[in-house]
């Protein structure tokens, strides 16, 4: 009886060292469980704030882009009505230079060609 005794008590020493055991992987696994819940929640906010400071970059570079379009289609405009003028300019000196080689200079003074070009 008295072995009988010895085994069951080492019988139960094994299973409570086991149940220290595997209480312990709980308790461990519980821990890292918490910590990897804390660390997905710093990231998510993490993250959240990165999303929303890419957001804001965006919207300013959307609008920055959106002035410039607007700058570049004034630019556009002004290039074209410069062109008109230069056609115009280039036409009233092949005008002038006309007049000029053609005209008798004796009679008609370079004056005269201005009076007539702007009249």
């Amino acid at each position: 009886m008295a072995s009988d005794h010895r085994d069951t008590n080492e019988m139960l020493s094994i299973t409570v060292a086991g149940q220290k055991q595997l209480t312990d992987l709980l308790q461990e696994k519980d821990s890292f469980t918490e910590s990897l819940r804390a660390n997905m929640a710093t990231t998510q906010r993490e993250l959240e704030a990165e999303v929303q400071a890419a957001t804001q970059e965006a919207e300013s570079l959307r609008g920055a882009l959106e002035e410039k379009d607007k700058q570049l289609g004034g630019m556009k405009e002004d290039k074209s009505h410069l062109k008109v003028r230069m056609t115009w300019v280039t036409y009233d000196v092949s005008i002038m230079l006309f007049i000029l080689v053609h005209l008798d200079s004796d009679k008609y003074t370079l004056r005269h060609v201005e009076c007539v070009m702007y009249s």
